[in-house]
């Protein structure tokens, strides 16, 4: 039964311009909580605690909590995460940031995409050295820091696809989280095989934190591929799961056809 899972979708689905007509219908849609992009909401990442408790107090007048964060090394600052990979002092000053960010919205999970922190292979022992290390940190406060394996389709060059990533959690008894879009994008516009579908399914119901996403993540649609490993998988209540999209739309029609498309998985999962 996955009757108790957090269900979300992510924040970026639609622009802020509409978000407020958003809001109170997604529980109509079977939906709990949301993923939350903080720099999208705020443009800093040094928000006044006031305003993170308002917006947590406005999603629970709606039965919303948020799921999880995203988007957490974006800035408007020039070569920023260039900057963060290769200055650990403000390495360690971005994370505590995002990690009091998510004490105060009681969230669980961010998760680390950042393709452009990752774009030079050179950088891979420094950028694993440094997650490790802030991984630690961050669940010695009961919060995780899940790596997300972005494929090359994104420019990706470390740790970029779904078996490197499931061998580093192993390892390191790491919690996994698994982008169900990036696993199709490793693929590069092949269609899996049924040796890859089962790899795909059993990284899912190991994973803590799950997207469930198209290759197109743009797309109004849960396209056919995306819905055909979702009938499949089997999930625990100690997952959390959220529908990503980053569409960032104004057009409240789409918004709601992503959302039915969601809704409608969410009962086949059920």
């Amino acid at each position: 039964m996955t009757t108790n899972l957090d269900f979300g979708v992510s924040s970026l689905l639609w622009s802020e311009k509409i978000e407020k007509q958003i809001i109170p219908i997604l529980n109509s849609y079977l939906i709990k909580g949301i993923e939350l992009a903080p720099y999208r909401k705020w443009g800093t990442w040094t928000p006044l605690k006031s305003d993170l408790i308002e917006y947590k107090n406005y999603l629970f007048d709606h039965s919303l909590k948020i799921i999880s964060i995203q988007g957490i090394t974006f800035s408007k600052e020039k070569d920023f995460n260039q900057k963060l990979l290769k200055n650990s002092s403000l390495w360690e000053e971005h994370f505590n940031n995002v990690l009091e960010i998510m004490k105060t919205l009681d969230c669980t999970v961010a998760v680390l995409g950042s393709p452009s922190l990752r774009s030079n292979s050179n950088d891979y022992e420094l950028f694993l050295k440094m997650y490790k290390r802030t991984y630690q940190k961050f669940k010695c406060e009961n919060k995780y820091l899940l790596l997300e394996a972005v494929p090359r389709f994104y420019k990706s060059n470390i740790v970029n696809n779904l078996r490197e990533l499931s061998l580093l959690c192993r390892k390191n008894n790491f919690k996994k989280h698994v982008d169900i879009g990036c696993f199709f994008n490793e693929k590069e516009g092949k269609v899996l095989n049924d040796k890859e579908s089962l790899f795909i399914l059993n990284e899912i119901n190991e994973c803590f934190h799950l997207h469930i996403a198209n290759r197109n993540l743009r797309n109004i649609f849960l396209e056919k591929e995306t819905k055909n490993i979702c009938m499949k998988f089997k999930l625990s209540t100690q997952n959390s799961v959220v529908f990503e999209n980053i569409s960032q739309s104004d057009n409240l029609t789409n918004v709601k056809q992503f959302l039915f498309d969601s809704c409608n998985v969410i009962n086949l999962i059920n």
